[in-house]
């Protein structure tokens, strides 16, 4: 856990928030499965409480972000085997201590592509994404120098679903007060089980770890459980929450995230009919 002064615990806000919705249209919550789909859009928010924690200079646990809302919105376009997409958050968070602070900051907005075939009941593919820096460091939640991944994505679909997308960030390196950030190794692993037609149920574990000096305040994990209701064939509702089981920042206290994903109308006449 990090040691950090009361005169800290208001300075520039990093990467606390590794929640990344997919834009994928499978009943996973972050997992990218490359399932096939036209068009769609998609918007969420989600609730973190307190995903930076820090120890004082008297020993207590405090928390440096207290809640962080993100709205999450984002648009994915098939081409082949291709899919483009991209996405941007905004974030309304309360930080410090005794007198907290209300702003309003902006995440990374991110462009990705994902190129994917099968090899039976197995889609395999690979993910790319990049994310830019926006705004000044007191009003980012994000990497200040912004972001490149690099990817693979798995996914089985039988009774279950099975997935895993799993890669590289590369970003440049950054402090928080103590700790140094820079290049991680990043993993999301998931079950997905139908109840239903219209209905699924679905578990999930992400986190990640630098690519040296890994300690536990650089690698946050968290775990989801989360459902998906199709409204109708073109329209789902998506809903869950989650929990960190590490301290690493990022992790938080809980999480609880909401939201829709939409395909826009499909062209299913024949050409010349």
């Amino acid at each position: 856990m990090i040691f950090w002064s009361a005169a800290a615990l208001a300075g520039p806000l990093v990467d606390a928030d590794p929640y990344q919705p997919t834009l994928d249209a499978s009943a996973f919550a972050t997992i990218d499965t490359a399932a096939d789909a036209p068009t769609m859009v998609t918007a969420q928010s989600s609730w973190a409480v307190a995903p930076i924690r820090a120890v004082d200079d008297t020993g207590a646990l405090i928390p440096v972000i207290r809640h962080a809302w993100g709205l999450h919105v984002g648009a994915r376009h098939p081409i082949g085997p291709v899919r483009l997409g991209g996405t941007a958050t905004v974030y309304p968070v309360r930080i410090g201590t005794d007198e907290p602070t209300v702003l309003t900051v902006v995440g990374d907005p991110t462009l990705e592509a994902v190129v994917s075939g099968t090899l039976g009941q197995v889609r395999l593919g690979a993910i790319g994404r990049l994310g830019a820096s926006l705004g000044a460091a007191e009003q980012q939640l994000g990497h200040p120098g912004g972001f490149g991944d690099l990817g693979l994505l798995a996914a089985w679909e039988g009774p279950v679903t099975l997935a895993t997308n799993l890669g590289i960030r590369l970003t440049p390196t950054q402090t928080l007060v103590d700790v140094d950030f820079d290049d991680a190794l990043w993993i999301r692993v998931g079950l997905a089980l139908p109840l239903h037609p219209r209905w699924d149920v679905t578990t999930e574990a992400v986190g990640s770890v630098p690519r040296r000096g890994t300690t536990p305040d650089t690698a946050p994990f968290e775990v989801l459980l989360s459902t998906r209701y199709r409204l109708s064939r073109d329209v789902a509702l998506h809903g869950g929450l989650g929990r960190g089981v590490s301290p690493g920042i990022g992790a938080p206290a809980i999480r609880l995230f909401l939201g829709l994903r939409f395909a826009l109308p499909r062209n299913e006449h024949a050409v010349g009919t």
